[in-house]
């Protein structure tokens, strides 16, 4: 019994351990109903502010599936040609995600082949993605020892005195304090960090910002961002999309 409620005190502890905090703004003034494109134009991945992160790799490439397939989600399609990509912490190594091309157009001004993609893409709203942190922190505990007394009851014989003068014995217990020293080993836990910034830009008004959003989030015991990243995304596309 007292093991399956050490368990339960344990799985519920590692329940509480996930942290979320996301803060939006967007200019009251734009119809974000009207948005059904939008172009992906910059990923900035900053300096990880998280001590002992490791930045995931091809974080560029991660960030632009998990948009795409939100945004399709919710009907908007996102245009990700000559993204330009700006890695402060180290090369990135991704390969560009390219658009579908089937359905192309002819562009009178320009007079030569365009696809649907790029003719939808050429006003609409910016985005520029700043990855903050996207990555695992490990943490590593050292071993210790912990002291404490230990309250050991043994039984001994006693002696005594009956009522008619004779000696005789009787078992006693008795707590007999002891020193002890429980010794706990060296472990690691890992943190998941999911923190990135949105901000979309209307060309149409020499690139004002109208939409911001800034999403925080944290995982303890787990190895794996892509759960965060995409409810992050996610949360995205559902704010711009309103």
């Amino acid at each position: 019994m007292k093991i399956f409620v050490a368990f339960c005190l344990l799985f519920t502890l590692q329940l509480s351990t996930a942290f979320a905090s996301n803060s939006a703004w967007k200019n009251p003034d734009y119809n974000f109903s009207n948005i059904d494109t939008l172009k992906l134009s910059k990923i900035i991945i900053e300096v990880p502010s998280v001590r002992r992160l490791e930045p995931d790799v091809a974080i560029a490439n991660r960030v632009k599936y998990a948009l795409k397939k939100e945004l399709q989600d919710r009907h908007i399609n996102l245009y990700i040609k000559n993204v330009v990509v700006t890695n402060k912490f180290r090369e990135e190594d991704f390969s560009p995600l390219e658009e579908n091309t089937s359905n192309t157009a002819i562009s009178p001004s320009k007079n030569k082949t365009r696809t649907l993609a790029q003719i939808r893409a050429e006003n609409a709203p910016l985005v520029t993605v700043k990855v903050h942190n996207l990555g695992i922190a490990t943490v590593h505990h050292k071993a210790w020892k912990e002291h404490y007394t230990y309250n050991r009851r043994v039984t001994r014989k006693v002696s005594y005195i009956d009522y008619r003068g004779h000696k005789r014995y009787r078992d006693e217990i008795v707590t007999i304090p002891e020193r002890r020293t429980k010794h706990h080993p060296a472990y690691d836990t890992t943190t998941a960090y999911a923190e990135l910034s949105f901000f979309v830009r209307d060309p149409k008004t020499d690139n004002e910002v109208i939409f911001t959003i800034h999403d925080s989030r944290s995982r303890e015991f787990e190895t794996d961002t892509t759960g965060m990243l995409n409810r992050i995304c996610n949360l995205f596309a559902k704010k711009v999309s309103r």
